[in-house]
């Protein structure tokens, strides 16, 4: 199941995006890898909703953990996708959501892997599926960003949820953080005050 090193091709997507088929690639970030980082190393760095999450799976005898990296990167959902739609159009997003997914494995998943399976639990990453990030990335900006939306951002995402019976007041929720939305941010302030 090893898909780290994999390579996604921007020429594979020729004429679907502006700029396609210059010779770009990104490093597509996957669910396998022999990659160890201690845990606490690891977490350190926004690691920790991994780390809680780990410890829980790990005491209820779950062998794997399921992770939702990707889709922030793949639908434009971070709030500087949409300044940037905004200040340096379409084109200048397309470019960075490429640039971010294919520095999303060192920056993210290795950690993530490396927290998890400090726990003696493997990783999978279904959004980071080579091929499902080649079709994620061949999607135009302006099928995920509507500024004048709300929210603005990872619309196709929301829509295929939607789609497949996620509810509307559930699908549309504003983002929020992980370390926030979960409260492994209250809890890892709590752990450090004992």
């Amino acid at each position: 199941m090893a898909c780290f090193g994999e390579t996604a091709d921007r020429s594979a997507t020729s004429g679907l995006l502006p700029g396609a088929g210059q010779g770009r690639s990104a490093t597509v970030p996957g669910c396998g890898g022999g990659h160890a980082v201690p845990a606490w190393g690891a977490a350190a760095d926004d690691g920790h909703p991994f780390l809680f999450a780990a410890q829980e799976a790990r005491k209820r005898e779950f062998p794997l953990l399921v992770s939702g990296q990707g889709p922030d990167e793949l639908f434009a959902g971070y709030a500087r996708y949409e300044r940037m739609m905004v200040s340096d159009g379409t084109e200048k997003v397309e470019e960075a959501l490429w640039a971010d997914v294919s520095i999303t494995d060192e920056a993210n998943i290795q950690r993530d892997i490396g927290v998890i399976r400090s726990q003696g639990l493997e990783a999978f990453f279904p959004y980071l599926h080579p091929e499902f990030v080649n079709t994620a990335l061949t999607i135009p900006a302006t099928l995920n960003i509507n500024p004048n939306r709300t929210p603005a951002r990872k619309l196709m995402f929301r829509e295929l949820a939607m789609r497949l019976g996620v509810p509307e007041e559930v699908a549309m929720t504003p983002k929020r953080a992980t370390q926030f939305s979960s409260g492994t941010s209250k809890m890892l302030v709590k752990s450090l005050q004992e």
